[in-house]
C-alpha cells in the first residue's frame, strides 16, 4: 500500500487529506469512496466556517488505540481568549463524532477498527468567533499505538559467549496478520542494562530473527522489546508499550584483551640475582569474558630466548595481583597471560634493563596538583615515539617494601586523574615514566599533598653541648607522617622555671637547619620546638629541662690551675740541665769484675765436676754451698791483679775469724772490699780452704782503673 498527503485552502480553511491507495483489488472501490467523502467533507467545512487567524488551533497529533479510542491534542492560537471551548471531529465514512472540552487541549473519541480512513480536526470556539484547524485524514493504523508484545524467553546460545535467542509473539486481537509481520511492516527495539551499565540502552534489533550474536561473553543482560508500524514517511505511528523484563547470562568467552602488567626492580643481590616484582591488575569483568582461573608468567634471557626459572611466579591464584622472582642481571623480558574455562587472553610483555644498562633518554617533564581533598591532577608532554605513560603514586609515609599505586594510559594521553588511597593532608610521592614498547623509560618522583595541615608533632630537641652561659641544641625531622605539609621553618621557645633565669625569646630557625645555640643564659630553662607549614603552626615536642648554672672563671682560679703546670716544667729544665751530677749521684761508678784477671783464675782453678761435695764437721772444710758461690758465681770486678802474699792458717784474711790482717794487708787497705765484692753473693763470705801451713794463699787484688762504667 502507498500514502498520499494532499492539502487546500478555501474560505481562509486549511485541510490534510492522508489518503492509502490499496494495492489489492477488492479493497480499491472501497478506499477511493472513501477518499473522495473525506474531501467532499472538508471542503464543505471549509466553506460554512469563517476562521479568526489568531484563534487557529494547530493540526491535531492522535494516537489511535486498537478497538478503543482516539485520543488527539492540539496546541491554542496564539490569539486565543480566556474561555475558548473546543470541539474534537472525527469523521469515519461520514459519521462524525464529537469530543468537546474548554480546559484542556485533548480530547478522545471511541473508534471500532483500525483499518478505516478517519478525518480529524478541532475547532475553536470564542464569543465573537470560531476557527478550525487544518484537517489531518489518515488510516488509524498509520498513526496506531499497538499493543506490547508478549516476551516469553531470552536465553544464551551454547558455545558462543556473543549470541542471545529472543522469544515473543504478538498480543491477541492484533491488527497486522503473520503474513504481514513477516513482510517486515513492524520496527523493533530492545532495551538493555547490564551489572557494569547500570542505565538502559536501546538498541535497533529485527525481531523477527530468533537469534542475535552482538552482546558480550559472560554478560548478565535485562532485557525488554517493544515494536510500531512503520510503513510511515515520515513515521506518525507510536511506539507500543514496554514489554516485562527477562534476564539471561551469556556463555563464557576468553578474555579479550591481555592484562596491564608493571614492574618492580631491585638491586643485584648475592649469586648474581637481582628480585623482580612482577605487578597486575585484575580484567574488568566486560573484558574477562569469564571467571578467571588463574595467572600464567614466563621469563626469558635476551637475546638468546633462554627460558628461566619462574620462582614464586609460579602456580599463581586468581586473586593474586603480584608475584615476586629471581633474574639475572642480564636483560630479560617476562610475559603475563590471564585464564578462564574458555581460554588464555593475549600476553601481556614487560622488558627488565640490565643490571648495567645506562639510561640514555630523557625522563618525563611533568607537573602535579591537586584538584580536591581526595584528588591528584597529573600533567606531562608528549613524549614522541612513546608508547604509552606509566603513573605511580604512593603515601611518602609507606615503608619501601610497600607497592605503590598505578596506572597504565596510552600514547595520546598527556594527563590523569588518580584518587585511589588519595586523602588530604598526607604526602605523595608521584613519577611518571613513558613506556617504549616493553620497555620503560627512567623517571624521577615530586612530593605532593592535596591540602596541608599543621604538624601533629613536633620536633624532639637533644643538647649537644651545655656551656657556662650557652646551650647547642640539634633535633631530628618530623616523621613524614606527622607533618601534613611542607616545613617552612622551626620555632624554639624558652620558658625560665625560677625567678633568677634570664628571659629568652623565640628563636625561628629555617626549615634545612637541625641546630640552634642559645646564649646569655642562666637558671633553669624549658625548651621545646615547633614546626610550621602552609597551613600553619604545629603542635610543640617534648619539653626539654636544662640547667645553666653561668660560672664565672675568677684570677685566683686562674692562677692555681697554672702553678702545677709551671713547678713540672721547672722541674723537668733542671733534671735535663744536671742530669750528669744527678746521674753519679744516685747511681755511683762500679767496677766490672769480668773485665779483671779474675775471670782467667775462675776458669783455670779447681774444675767443678772435679771438686768433692763432701759435707764435713769441720769449720775450715769446703761445703757445696760454698763452691757453687765460688765458681758457679758470676764476678763482677773491674780489674783485679794475683797477688802472692805469705799467710798462713792461724792469720787468714777472713771476716769472722777474728784476727786482722798484719803487715801486708795493711799495705792493700782496700783488700777487703774488692774480695767481698768479687765473691760474695747475698752477703755470705765462704769459708777458707784447707791447706797446708807451709802452701801460700794466693789473693786476688783489685785496683782501681780509669774506665768508667756504662751508666745510664
Amino acid at each position: 500500500m502507498s500514502r498520499f498527503i494532499s492539502s487546500g485552502s478555501l474560505a481562509g480553511d486549511t485541510f490534510l487529506t492522508a489518503v492509502e491507495q490499496p494495492q489489492q483489488t477488492h479493497n480499491s472501490a472501497q478506499g477511493r469512496m472513501s477518499c473522495i467523502k473525506a474531501a467532499l467533507l472538508a471542503l464543505a467545512v471549509g466553506v460554512c466556517i469563517s476562521a479568526d487567524p489568531g484563534l487557529t488551533p494547530s493540526v491535531p497529533r492522535c494516537v489511535f488505540m486498537s478497538f478503543a479510542n482516539v485520543t488527539c491534542q492540539w496546541e491554542p492560537g496564539v490569539n486565543t481568549p480566556p474561555g475558548t471551548r473546543y470541539v474534537l471531529h472525527v469523521n469515519e465514512n461520514g459519521v462524525e463524532r464529537l469530543c468537546q472540552t474548554q480546559l484542556e487541549t485533548r480530547c478522545s473519541v471511541p473508534i471500532d477498527s483500525l483499518n478505516w480512513y478517519y478525518c480529524i480536526w478541532v475547532t475553536a470556539k470564542s464569543a465573537h468567533a470560531e476557527a478550525s484547524s487544518p484537517h489531518l485524514c489518515i488510516k488509524a493504523l498509520h498513526a496506531a499505538k499497538l499493543y506490547a508484545p508478549n516476551f516469553t524467553g531470552l536465553t544464551a546460545i551454547s558455545g558462543n559467549g556473543t549470541c542471545l535467542e529472543f522469544r515473543w509473539s504478538e498480543p491477541e486481537y492484533f491488527p497486522l496478520t503473520k503474513e504481514r509481520v513477516a513482510a517486515g511492516l513492524l520496527a523493533y527495539q530492545l532495551e538493555y542494562s547490564t551489572e557494569e551499565q547500570s542505565h538502559p540502552r536501546i538498541l535497533e534489533l529485527d525481531l523477527r530473527r530468533k537469534v542475535h550474536c552482538r552482546f558480550s561473553p559472560f554478560t548478565l543482560y535485562t532485557a525488554r522489546i517493544r515494536y510500531r508500524y512503520h510503513n510511515d514517511t515520515p513515521p506518525l505511528s507510536h511506539w507500543s508499550d514496554w514489554s516485562g523484563r527477562l534476564q539471561a547470562r551469556t556463555e563464557e568467552g576468553a578474555p579479550s584483551i591481555q592484562p596491564q602488567l608493571w614492574r618492580l626492580i631491585e638491586r643485584v643481590r648475592v649469586k648474581d640475582r637481582r628480585q623482580v616484582t612482577l605487578l597486575w591488575k585484575p580484567l574488568p569483568k566486560s573484558q574477562a569474558n569469564g571467571v578467571i582461573s588463574g595467572y600464567r608468567v614466563w621469563c626469558w634471557k635476551e637475546p638468546a630466548q633462554t627460558e628461566l626459572d619462574p620462582g614464586g611466579c609460579r602456580d599463581l591464584l586468581p586473586s593474586q595481583t603480584s608475584c615476586q622472582l629471581l633474574l639475572p642481571p642480564q636483560r630479560c623480558s617476562c610475559a603475563l597471560s590471564a585464564g578462564n574455562s574458555a581460554g588464555q587472553s593475549p600476553a601481556a610483555v614487560v622488558t627488565i634493563p640490565s643490571a648495567t644498562h645506562k639510561e640514555t633518554r630523557s625522563p618525563v617533564a611533568f607537573r602535579v596538583g591537586a584538584l580536591d581533598d581526595f584528588t591528584l591532577t597529573v600533567l606531562w608532554d608528549p613524549v614522541p615515539s612513546a608508547s604509552g605513560f606509566v603513573v605511580e603514586w604512593r603515601a611518602a609515609s609507606d615503608p619501601p617494601p610497600r607497592w605503590p599505586r598505578w596506572r597504565k594510559l596510552g600514547p595520546h594521553c598527556s594527563g590523569v586523574n588518580v584518587s585511589e588511597g588519595v586523602r588530604p593532608k598526607e604526602g605523595y610521592a608521584v613519577s611518571v615514566r613513558a613506556e617504549f614498547g616493553a620497555e620503560a623509560g627512567p623517571g624521577w618522583s615530586v612530593l605532593v599533598y592535596t591540602r596541608q595541615g599543621a604538624p601533629s608533632a613536633g620536633p624532639r630537641l637533644h643538647v649537644a653541648e651545655l656551656g657556662s652561659r650557652s646551650v647547642f641544641l640539634q633535633w631530628d625531622p618530623i616523621p613524614l607522617e606527622q607533618r601534613h605539609g611542607f616545613v617552612r621553618n622551626y620555632t624554639l621557645y624558652c620558658e625560665s622555671n625560677d625567678h633568677d633565669s634570664r628571659r629568652c625569646r623565640p628563636t625561628v630557625v629555617p626549615e634545612h637547619q637541625r641546630q640552634c645555640q642559645l646564649s646569655d643564659l642562666s637558671g633553669v630553662y624549658s625548651l621545646y620546638m615547633t614546626a610550621s607549614t602552609d597551613a600553619g603552626q604545629g603542635a610543640a615536642g617534648p619539653p626539654l629541662s636544662v640547667v645553666v648554672k653561668g660560672y664565672t672563671v675568677s684570677a685566683g682560679t686562674i692562677l692555681s690551675c697554672s702553678i702545677l703546670p709551671l713547678l713540672t716544667g721547672m722541674v723537668l729544665f733542671f733534671c735535663l740541665r744536671w742530669r750528669q751530677r744527678i746521674k753519679y749521684t744516685f747511681w755511683p761508678w762500679v767496677p766490672d769484675p769480668s773485665q779483671s784477671s779474675l775471670s782467667l783464675w775462675i776458669s783455670g782453678k779447681a774444675p767443678v765436676d772435679k771438686m768433692e761435695a763432701k759435707e764435713s764437721k769441720d769449720p775450715h772444710a769446703w761445703s757445696s754451698t760454698n763452691k757453687e758461690l765460688l765458681f758457679d758465681s758470676e764476678p763482677h770486678l773491674s780489674v783485679l791483679d794475683s797477688v802472692k802474699l805469705p799467710i798462713g792458717l792461724h792469720d787468714p784474711p777472713w771476716p769472722g775469724s777474728g784476727q786482722s790482717v798484719s803487715g801486708n794487708a795493711q799495705a792493700l787497705p782496700l783488700l777487703g772490699q774488692y774480695v767481698r765484692h768479687a765473691f760474695v753473693r747475698d752477703g755470705a763470705w765462704p769459708a777458707p780452704p784447707p791447706s797446708s801451713a807451709d802452701t801460700p794463699y794466693t789473693f786476688l787484688v783489685a785496683t782501681e782503673t780509669q774506665e768508667q762504667g756504662t751508666g745510664f
